[in-house]
């Protein structure tokens, strides 16, 4: 709209008036624009840093809350089965306490890894804290679940962590 009332603006103003007219106004458009994808990617940082827990990257606590809420109301909306899995790793403290922590997070990360190669990307894995993890599996039976859960059991067995030390 400001651009249409140029033509109109030089048959009352002088070039250098105009100039020092819509220069500033330019500027201010410019700087509010790179002001407002700023504080854009800010807050999509922040939000990320609140659901993501940073060491392995899958949702946390607060991401599985949000993820059940929205699992509710689906369920309201249509009829839909999904699965719940909650596990923990055997003898974790162990590792920490014989390891040290770095070989803990190197466990967690490898668990971490080892569920999402065999997840869909419609299942969604969250970490609880500590060694505490959960899966929700959308579309998924009782019996689908618990097959699942068998083989990232056996997985997880039987997968020699860096140290040589088995979780």
């Amino acid at each position: 709209a400001f651009a249409l009332c140029i033509p109109h603006l030089l048959s009352l103003w002088t070039a250098s008036d105009l100039l020092f007219f819509v220069l500033p106004i330019v500027l201010m458009n410019v700087y509010c624009f790179m002001f407002a994808k700023i504080i854009w990617m800010q807050k999509s940082q922040l939000i990320e840093l609140a659901i993501k827990d940073p060491l392995t990257g899958t949702g946390n606590r607060r991401a599985l809350a949000e993820g059940m809420e929205q699992l509710l109301g689906m369920r309201k909306r249509k009829e839909i089965t999904a699965s719940l899995i909650a596990f923990d790793i055997d003898s974790f403290k162990d590792i920490n306490d014989v390891y040290g922590h770095q070989a803990g997070d190197r466990v967690l990360s490898t668990v971490t890894e080892i569920i999402h190669s065999r997840i869909r990307l419609t299942d969604n894995l969250y970490r609880q804290g500590g060694d505490e993890f959960v899966i929700v599996a959308l579309d998924t039976d009782q019996d689908t679940a618990i097959r699942l859960a068998e083989e990232l059991r056996r997985l997880i067995q039987n997968t020699i962590f860096d140290g040589g030390y088995r979780a």
